[in-house]
């Protein structure tokens, strides 16, 4: 059941946010391929929870996981990659990493940068961290109901994105899901919301019934072609920027 219900990485119609989540995921992968990391790379992941990316990248490269200070306390500051493990956990604040300039390959951050208090600095950071030629990949909302976590203080559109990344190079702004996908990734996220509990309750199963019909419908509308008059006031969910320092 549990692998039916999906993952971040693999979402299934079953996934909370899967019209969403589906294309940010192959976006992802497709830019970590295209990166062609090695065994001497180092990538840094803020905000990684429990990291669900962390199989798109080679399994005996430096993984470095970055968490919110409310996860535990920081024992590192002003590290270099190689001074903790290559699969290991920091604690900090992503507008302050806990690492030295020019160190990373690599930079994923999905979906953190509308609870900081200052998404510039966060932004500054990340292009402090990078190496000359190093990529981030970074995720966040446009369209999304308020979710705190422990705060939510912004959304984006692809121009304000562009501004906020204006230091970087060859900078892409890709779109996660098209207008219909959004409507429906909204309309489930509501009703998974509102049916929250176990799938062998009366609720719990009412809510996983309605959120694959609604992923369903929301898939199958966005390979209409009349929905294609919503481009120019598009509502978009989810963007995921690809910049290169």
């Amino acid at each position: 059941m549990k692998a039916r219900l999906g993952t971040r990485a693999h979402p299934t119609r079953w996934t909370v946010g899967y019209l969403v989540l589906k294309r940010l995921s192959t976006y992802v992968k497709q830019s970590v391929d295209q990166r062609g990391l090695s065994v001497n790379s180092v990538v840094v992941d803020v905000g990684c929870g429990d990291m669900p990316y962390r199989e798109f990248f080679p399994d005996n490269m430096t993984y470095l996981g970055l968490d919110n200070p409310a996860a535990g306390k920081s024992k590192v500051s002003g590290e270099t990659p190689s001074s903790v493990s290559s699969q290991g956990r920091m604690f900090g604040s992503a507008e302050f990493l806990p690492l030295r300039d020019d160190c990373a390959d690599l930079v994923l951050c999905t979906q953190v940068l509308e609870h900081v208090d200052n998404p510039f600095a966060v932004v500054n950071e990340i292009e402090r961290v990078l190496k000359r030629g190093g990529t981030v990949l970074l995720s966040t909302h446009d369209v999304f109901p308020v979710h705190p976590c422990p705060g939510d203080y912004w959304r984006w559109t692809d121009a304000g994105l562009m501004k906020l990344f204006k230091d970087f190079n060859h900078v892409r702004v890709l779109e996660c899901c098209s207008t219909m996908g959004t409507f429906a990734y909204l309309v489930e996220d509501q009703l998974s919301y509102r049916s929250s509990g176990s799938a062998l309750s009366v609720r719990g199963l009412f809510g996983l019934v309605a959120r694959w019909g609604v992923n369903f419908l929301g898939e199958a509308l966005e390979k209409v072609p009349f929905v294609t008059w919503t481009n120019n006031r598009p509502l978009v969910g989810v963007y995921l920027v690809v910049a290169t320092k």
